[in-house]
């Protein structure tokens, strides 16, 4: 299907001949080249959708933990400005290899220092007033090196309150760490999914909590994630 980017620029996606990576309640992600795509399906709503000036802004942000957003398109090839009255109908980013080595085989250095530059990063956020909702596992690449998040298109602009805007984004962080910790005991014992809360490290959030420090007072003493659950779930 030809798609147009906002210099009405054509691109064709062959989907049948394109390798689905992952797909959603939104759409369907592609391997393109060396790039992915993501495809909306055709009824998913114009405010599910990444709209272009956020896309905008994300693609301005350069960090090894956030996604690398490189073009936004749309269906329609008619005349139009920019930005106005345009619908995502897809977009393109970098290409992010998942590691296949488990979370819980590797050093516990590699959660607890990619949770630390996830907090510079989500800091940074909310300066920028960008509430990141969403956050979790599945929105995530385990990357060898480095945790990056995707799929930002429920990330929200919020211009009140900036100390709303870091509690959130703090408890986004919190949330992700335990969706991340989740998803892994399916990978050590399934059967042990039974005995425990989604909820693994539990602590009060303020806007100021170092939900980094928070959760390596937990997890310092391990080496390993399996460590951690041999020592805490059976």
């Amino acid at each position: 299907m030809n798609y147009y980017d906002r210099d009405k620029n054509k691109i064709k996606f062959n989907t049948i001949n394109m390798k689905c990576i992952g797909k959603g309640t939104c759409g369907k992600v592609y391997k393109h080249n060396n790039n992915a795509v993501k495809i909306y399906y055709n009824d998913t709503a114009e405010f599910l959708r990444l709209k272009p000036e956020r896309f905008d802004l994300f693609k301005s942000i350069t960090n090894p933990h956030f996604i690398k957003l490189k073009n936004i398109y749309r269906k329609n090839p008619s005349p139009f400005d920019k930005n106005k009255e345009f619908v995502t109908a897809a977009y393109e980013t970098a290409y992010y290899q998942e590691d296949k080595t488990s979370i819980i085989e590797k050093p516990m250095d590699y959660l607890l220092d990619n949770l630390s530059e996830l907090e510079i990063l989500l800091t940074y956020f909310t300066s920028e007033h960008i509430l990141t909702d969403d956050l979790k596992y599945c929105n995530t690449i385990l990357c060898k090196n480095d945790i990056v998040l995707i799929d930002p298109d429920n990330y929200r602009i919020y211009k009140d309150s900036l100390r709303y805007i870091a509690l959130r984004n703090k408890e986004n962080l919190l949330n992700l760490t335990n969706s991340i910790l989740y998803n892994s005991l399916k990978d050590y014992d399934k059967n042990l999914l039974k005995d425990i809360n989604v909820q693994l490290i539990k602590f009060n959030v303020h806007e100021s909590t170092n939900v980094t420090y928070q959760v390596s007072k937990v997890l310092k003493k391990y080496k390993t994630l399996r460590d951690y659950y041999m020592d805490n779930l059976k």
